[in-house]
């Protein structure tokens, strides 16, 4: 029987150490190299941190590559720009919106540069375009049109007046109407999925045209499961069976009231930056958790005609300072690291019966 396999992955920032020490388990436990996970799955799609994943996965890498970048350029990836005081109110107590922000003349409303991560990326992803990927693999983003760079109202705001926006996915695969992006870089496309608002700027990517930026794709698909399930029934129409394994970063449930981390710099929430990073983790769990209710739910209907077989790993981390998506400190890495582990053990019987119904062999 044909089983049309689908690795999904989720955004999360550095939270990306919690879903990459999972599929270093996963790979142990199925008999797969670490770096021919390409192999074994026939669709591998991420967003944001799952996006950047998603490619070094796709190009040969391991989840223990992924753990050492991650843990080794942490701090200097989430280290606050020069010149910017997430402190400074953006407007009054518990009134800032990502519209606010962007509106303050003077104010550049992004906390970290995107060149450490770049620098990062580099040695893995070097000049590699998508069309050289080694399965099909689907990357989302969302771009904004319109403007002509920054302007002297809103400094360092690189879109000026928006007056369109699209979502994109991001493929080695040309599907009109739902794929582009074959001859792009993988390094243009892994910042681009992980340009999240407040966090980072928008970004460019060569080849598009120079009034389109782009910002994380988590605003729409942090989960992309469904994408890639779409993705899968255009790729192989004719399929029996589909495996998904959906791996989340885990999540937490962040309290506007409470002071929330920025890099290394404790911010009140109602003081601009710090809101804005606190709600945007509010919006992926929401985006998030409608994916995951939307395959529970078909698994148990499909699942009786063994048509879809449906894992996800996902977690409730309790601690909310060592959960923040901008964390690097050690004890974050390692309490991220330790929960992936903890959950692993607890799923230990579900994965089990997951991976024999994929019917891992190559």
């Amino acid at each position: 029987m044909q089983v049309i396999r689908i690795l999904s992955l989720d955004g999360g920032g550095i939270r990306g150490l919690f879903s990459a020490t999972f599929l270093e388990n996963f790979c142990n436990d199925a008999g797969i190299k670490g770096n021919e996970l390409w192999k074994y799955f026939d669709i591998i799609c991420g967003t944001s941190i799952g996006g950047i994943q998603g490619l070094a996965y796709s190009l040969g890498l391991s989840p223990t590559d992924v753990i050492n970048l991650l843990t080794t350029n942490a701090t200097s990836i989430f280290t606050i720009r020069a010149g910017v005081n997430p402190l400074q109110p953006l407007g009054p107590a518990g009134s800032a919106t990502l519209g606010t922000v962007l509106a303050v003349p003077g104010v550049d409303p992004y906390i970290y540069n995107q060149q450490p991560l770049r620098d990062a990326l580099s040695p893995i992803l070097g000049t590699t375009r998508m069309f050289q990927l080694k399965t099909n693999t689907l990357i989302t983003a969302v771009g904004f049109q319109g403007g002509t760079g920054p302007s002297t109202d809103n400094v360092n705001f690189p879109y000026g007046d928006v007056t369109s926006s699209q979502y994109y996915q991001f493929s080695n695969v040309l599907i009109p109407g739902f794929t582009t992006g074959q001859n792009y870089t993988c390094i243009d496309v892994a910042i681009a999925t992980g340009a999240a608002p407040v966090f980072f700027r928008p970004t460019l990517i060569q080849g598009m045209p120079s009034d389109t930026f782009f910002i994380d794709g988590g605003l729409y698909q942090n989960n992309p499961t469904s994408l890639g399930y779409a993705f899968s029934n255009i790729l192989f129409p004719q399929n029996v069976a589909t495996c998904i394994l959906s791996v989340g970063t885990g999540y937490s449930d962040p309290d506007i009231e409470i002071t929330t981390t920025s890099g290394n710099l404790k911010v009140a929430p109602n003081n601009g930056l710090g809101l804005l990073a606190n709600s945007l983790n509010l919006t992926l769990n929401g985006a998030t958790d409608a994916v995951e209710m939307q395959f529970n739910l078909m698994s148990l209907y499909k699942g009786a005609t063994n048509n879809l077989s449906y894992y996800r790993f996902q977690r409730f981390l309790a601690d909310q300072e060592l959960s923040k998506l901008d964390n690097p400190t050690p004890e974050a890495i390692a309490y991220l690291k330790s929960e992936a582990n903890l959950q692993y053990g607890q799923d230990a019987i579900k994965i089990q019966q997951f991976i024999q119904k994929c019917n891992f062999q190559k």
